[in-house]
């Protein structure tokens, strides 16, 4: 069988006129239907250019006519393309994965698309054109260290907001993962992860082994927390500075997170950098 790019013209409205000798759903003959598949894509070509001049020979009260060819025309298309981007499905989205399977099963028995899913379908092709292809391309090659820490450092704080939950959780579980240039710049390149980034890149106020007190706000809350002692009953809390680095949770002024330990005690907990504030050292 010899193959081509010109596919059947057929629009499932199939009716034999004996008189004209062609069918009046695409205009080909007995013979072109019966033996399409052995044409090849010139003959083919030949042949809908005759089912063109069939069709335009029907009256106007036929069940088909020239603008009947113009639909079957655009099934072609939209057929084309469907099948074009097949191969690249795996790698879309797992939404956009699911829509292809769904107008692609809806097309095969129902031979027509609604505008609005030839569009989407025209957008989920426009990603894997050859110049998309390329781009993308050149975006994984220049992914380098630098762009995937701050892709885990934004992870983590978008794991505390409910943003891009899918993405963080590819973050957070396949280590090769990149997401695509769009997704990136939407997740890393906005007001609120600057100041993450801010925050993440910051010089500690206060270095491991320093003490520090925390503010009154932070100091209620903490002394409902920890057990052991009333602390309750201190007017201030001073704390040991144990971890610097610790995953930023919020995008704000002196968001740099800490790990500490409760100066007289084992109690250890996260504190934001504005909740602290320097320790007093006692008069002698």
């Amino acid at each position: 069988m010899t193959t081509s790019c010109a596919d059947s013209p057929c629009v499932d409205a199939c009716f034999y006129d004996h008189d004209r000798d062609f069918c009046t759903g695409c205009g080909r003959t007995l013979d072109e239907v019966s033996y399409w598949g052995y044409f090849s894509s010139k003959e083919k070509q030949q042949i809908l250019k005759d089912c063109k001049k069939n069709l335009d020979s029907l009256p106007e009260t036929c069940y088909n006519n020239s603008i009947r060819q113009e639909e079957a025309m655009e099934q072609i298309d939209i057929k084309n393309m469907i099948e074009s981007i097949s191969d690249f499905i795996p790698q879309a989205s797992k939404w956009e994965q699911g829509f292809f399977e769904s107008v692609q099963s809806q097309f095969e028995k129902r031979h027509t698309l609604s505008e609005r899913q030839i569009e989407i379908v025209q957008k989920i092709a426009a990603k894997f054109s050859p110049e998309a292809v390329r781009e993308r391309e050149s975006w994984y090659s220049s992914w380098d260290e630098e762009k995937a820490e701050i892709l885990r450092v934004c992870a983590d704080y978008y794991m505390g907001t409910g943003y891009f939950r899918d993405v963080v959780e590819r973050v957070k579980t396949e280590e090769d993962f990149i997401p695509t240039p769009k997704l990136y710049k939407s997740m890393c390149q906005n007001k609120y992860a600057d100041k993450v980034m801010d925050a993440y890149r910051a010089e500690p106020k206060f270095p491991v082994g320093s003490l520090a007190t925390l503010r009154a706000t932070k100091s209620r809350s903490v002394a409902y927390m920890v057990s052991g002692r009333d602390w309750l009953s201190l007017d201030e809390i001073n704390v040991l500075i144990l971890n610097t680095d610790e995953p930023i949770v919020s995008a704000a002024a002196g968001a740099k997170r800490y790990k500490v330990m409760i100066v007289g005690g084992t109690d250890t907990f996260f504190c934001e950098e504005r909740d602290l504030k320097k320790m007093k050292r006692k008069k002698k």
